[in-house]
């Protein structure tokens, strides 16, 4: 049974009932007369009133199909046997498997490991025969994976209904089978049926794997491209295959956490696959950072099609960790920062694997020859600039130029685009990440102008939160005398704050 909340649920009346099954007022009249309608709860001064819980387990079990399209799966009775496996309806985006069961036909949804956008009503469009919809989420509940529901005749979408694991398992009157998401392969999917043992099955990698073991063995084994490329293949593995087994525990977790016995057998949930072992990620012998960035070095250098593919890769897995520029900024090149610096490019003729960082290769592509790194301009005129995590001058810091983006400018007169990890943006004006990332990279330029961007946004001094956390206009130069005397906690001049309307609401109350 469904428990209701403490709460008493709404009343609904005959004009609520029709409407909640898309019937006549006339016909929930006549059906009550008949006594062939939905548990009655009672009388108030209104009339004769019903709850919806108790409409729909009626709908659910009249038999009639206009009805349990209507009704949602929860309220459907428990299988008295079986529901029989119609196999599989695929699309490009999802899987369907399709149950017939005594009181209508289900479809249970699940999304391919590369699909993030919930599938829309159109999901009844490939099972026309089925009455009822429901997709396995990522998440859990309390006794299983999480579901949400769609009915056929119901104009609302996903998640109209709660709905528990039990339940599913509950109407298909056997255990629900469950893929844990790094491992939904479709020949793993397609190819089970009920009362199959679980399959062993290495879990999808995060990666395209092949392209990067491709490209490595191009390599010498010795050479640190194959390294850094073996070393990404290896972690990925290792991650997807953990992230499979954690989803196993969580599982495992809920399913002791209850008991079902309404449902046959000893579980709600059959285990359709699990992840083939890897060896722990830190057996394997792990190169250090200045092998794995000379590989990669190497790749971002090359100008063939598999070397981009394999950039792409490792910025869609850590964003280019290891590359030298290992964010993206866009310049306005009309600005008059953006002017300065972009007068300095030069054109670039034969495009290297780096500039995967930035686009399809469709772009026009430059260099920043103070600081080696790539930039492209769009074809609506955007300027994109991978920036360096570190800038690769001797000349001290002179100015920081709180612009979009923010600039450095040493004491050669060089303008560079603010050093950035793959990570940590920089901004000012509030209190953030974004005002704590810059703090830290004061810190560390005033001391070396060589150090990497920030990788942290803790241990500025408190002077230079406090400076990059006020309200500065856009365009303004803080000299290196002022980021001293901020860092030093010593006084310097500040922006005066404009007047808002909240501050004269402030002065009403006063």
């Amino acid at each position: 049974m469904i428990e209701y909340e403490t709460e008493e649920p709404e009343r609904l009346r005959r004009a609520d009932c029709a409407a909640a099954l898309r019937v006549p007022v006339a016909e929930v009249w006549l059906r009550h007369r008949l006594g062939r309608f939905a548990l009655l709860v009672g009388a108030d001064e209104h009339g004769w009133y019903w709850y919806l819980d108790e409409v729909y387990r009626w709908a659910a079990a009249s038999g009639r199909r206009r009805l349990v399209h209507i009704a949602p799966l929860r309220f459907w009775p428990t299988a008295k046997k079986s529901a029989d496996y119609w196999g599989i309806r695929t699309t490009d985006r999802y899987w369907v498997q399709v149950w017939g069961t005594a009181t209508g036909m289900v479809g249970v949804v699940w999304q391919r490991p590369t699909e993030w956008f919930l599938p829309t009503r159109e999901v009844f469009d490939v099972m026309p025969d089925v009455d009822t919809s429901v997709l396995v989420r990522g998440d859990f509940g309390t006794d299983g994976p999480g579901l949400s529901t769609m009915q056929r005749r119901d104009t609302r979408s996903w998640d109209a209904f709660t709905m528990r694991w039990r339940d599913l398992a509950r109407v298909l009157g056997q255990p629900a089978p469950y893929w844990p998401r790094p491992l939904l392969i479709e020949k793993l999917i397609t190819a089970w049926q009920p009362g199959a043992a679980a399959v062993t099955y290495p879990a999808i990698s995060g990666v395209d794997a092949e392209s990067l073991l491709r490209l490595a063995a191009t390599y010498p084994v010795d050479a640190p491209a194959f390294q850094a490329l073996l070393h990404l293949v290896i972690r990925a593995q290792h991650r997807s295959t953990e992230s499979a087994l954690m989803c196993l525990d969580i599982l495992q977790e809920c399913l002791t956490r209850k008991i079902h016995p309404e449902l046959p057998g000893e579980s709600t949930t059959t285990v359709a696959a699990v992840p083939l072992p890897v060896p722990d990620e830190a057996s394997w012998p792990q190169p250090a950072d200045a092998v794995l960035r000379a590989g990669w070095m190497d790749i971002l250098n090359r100008t063939d099609q598999l070397a981009a593919d394999c950039v792409r890769e490792a910025v869609s897995w850590d964003g280019g960790k290891l590359f030298p520029h290992a964010s993206v900024e866009e310049v306005d090149p009309t600005s008059e920062y953006g002017a300065e610096w972009f007068a300095r490019l030069e054109p670039v003729t034969e495009r290297k694997a780096v500039y995967q960082c930035l686009g399809d290769g469709t772009e026009d592509a430059f260099v920043d020859p103070e600081c080696d790194a790539p930039v492209v301009r769009t074809s609506d005129g955007t300027v994109l600039v991978a920036v360096p995590q570190r800038l690769p001058t001797t000349a001290p810091l002179a100015e920081i130029v709180l612009d979009r983006p923010i600039w450095i400018r040493t004491a050669d007169g060089t303008l560079y685009p603010a050093p950035r990890n793959e990570y940590f943006g920089l901004n000012w004006g509030y209190g953030g990440s974004g005002p704590a990332a810059l703090a830290v990279l004061i810190h560390r330029l005033l001391q070396d102008i060589t150090a990497q961007g920030p990788d942290q946004i803790n241990h500025a001094p408190d002077g230079l939160i406090e400076l990059a956390e006020l309200k500065w206009p856009q365009g303004t130069v803080l000299s290196r005398a002022v980021l001293e005397a901020a860092r030093d906690g010593l006084p310097y001049d500040r922006p005066m704050r404009k007047k808002t309307s909240r501050d004269e609401d402030d002065d009403d109350r006063d």
